[in-house]
C-alpha cells in the first residue's frame, strides 16, 4: 500500500523472505493504552496460558501481577491495558500507544488493514497511561513488569529530559538481563537528551522522511544510534477497534527498529 510507504522504503519485504517472526517472540510496548481488541492486533496480543487457567487474583506465574492474562495496567494497577471506556475518538490522549502497536505487530496478511515489520511477533501490552490524563506515570512500573514478563525487546516510545537514578537503574537491570531495549530519541529538533533513549544500554532511534532525511522534528546527535521512518505513519488507531491514520514522530520510528530486533531475535 502506498499509504504503508515505510514498510517499502526499508525493505520489509526482502526482510520477510527470511524471516517473518515467531509468535515466541515477545515486544513489550509500553505506552498509554493499546487497544487490544483491534481487529488487526487481536492476533498478536500476548495470551497469558498460566493466569488464563489459574486462580483469580493469584499470581499463578509470578510476574508480579495476577490476572494478567493480555498484558498489564501498572499506572491504574489491574489487568485492563486498553484505552479507558469514557476515551472516546482518537484525539482523547490514548491514541498513541495502540498506533505504536500496530507498528511493531499489526496481524500480517489477515486480508484486514495493514501489514507490519513484525509479522508473527508477540506484543505484550504494558499500559503505563494514567486513566484521568493519559500521563506517563507507570513507566518504571512499566519496565519492572515487562522485566518480570520475560518479554525479548521492549519499545519505549516516551520519555524525559531528565536524568532520574531510578530510570537509569531500572534500564540497567533490563539491559543486564538480556532484553534489547529501543527508545523514542524525542521530538525537539535539536541534540538535546532524551531518556531513557539516551542512555548506552538503549538503542535510540530518531525519525526520517520519505526521502530519507532527518525530520525538522527529531533530535540527533551523538546519543542517536539509528533512523527510521516517522513521518506519515499509518497504523491501527482505537477507535471503534477498526480504525487506522498517519502520525508523526520519533515514537512511530522507535518500533519500526523493536519489529527489525524481534525479526533478528526469532
Amino acid at each position: 500500500q502506498t499509504s504503508q510507504w515505510y514498510l517499502e522504503k526499508i525493505n520489509a519485504r526482502v526482510a520477510w523472505n527470511y524471516n517473518t517472526g515467531s509468535s515466541n517472540i515477545v515486544v513489550a510496548v509500553l505506552d498509554d493504552a493499546i487497544a487490544i481488541d483491534h481487529q488487526d492486533l487481536t492476533g498478536n496480543i500476548y495470551s497469558n496460558s498460566a493466569e488464563a487457567s489459574g486462580l483469580p487474583l493469584i499470581d499463578d506465574d509470578l510476574n508480579g501481577q495476577s490476572d494478567d492474562i493480555n498484558g498489564y495496567d501498572v499506572a491504574n494497577r489491574d489487568a485492563n491495558p486498553r484505552p479507558p471506556s469514557n476515551a472516546t475518538g482518537n484525539n482523547d490522549g490514548f491514541a498513541h500507544g495502540t498506533h505504536v502497536a500496530g507498528l511493531v505487530s499489526a496481524a500480517t496478511n489477515n486480508n484486514v488493514g495493514i501489514a507490519s515489520l513484525g509479522f508473527n511477533t508477540t506484543i505484550l501490552p504494558v499500559k503505563i497511561g494514567r486513566d484521568s490524563d493519559g500521563a506517563l506515570t507507570g513507566s518504571l512500573d512499566g519496565v519492572f513488569y515487562a522485566m518480570r514478563s520475560g518479554v525479548d525487546v521492549m519499545n519505549m516510545s516516551w520519555g524525559t529530559p531528565s536524568d532520574a537514578a531510578a530510570l537509569k537503574a531500572i534500564i540497567s537491570q533490563a539491559y543486564n538481563s538480556g532484553i534489547v531495549l529501543v527508545g523514542a530519541a524525542g521530538n525537539e529538533g535539536s541534540t538535546a537528551l532524551f531518556y531513557p533513549a539516551a542512555y548506552p544500554e538503549v538503542i535510540s532511534v530518531g525519525a526520517t522522511n520519505a526521502e530519507d532525511f532527518v525530520t525538522g522534528f527529531s533530535n540527533y546527535g551523538s546519543t542517536i544510534d539509528v533512523m527510521a521512518p516517522g513521518t506519515g505513519i499509518y497504523s491501527t488507531l482505537p477507535e471503534g477497534n477498526n480504525t487506522y491514520g498517519n502520525l508523526n514522530g520519533t515514537s512511530m520510528a522507535a518500533p519500526l527498529v523493536s519489529a527489525l530486533a524481534a525479526l533478528l531475535k526469532a
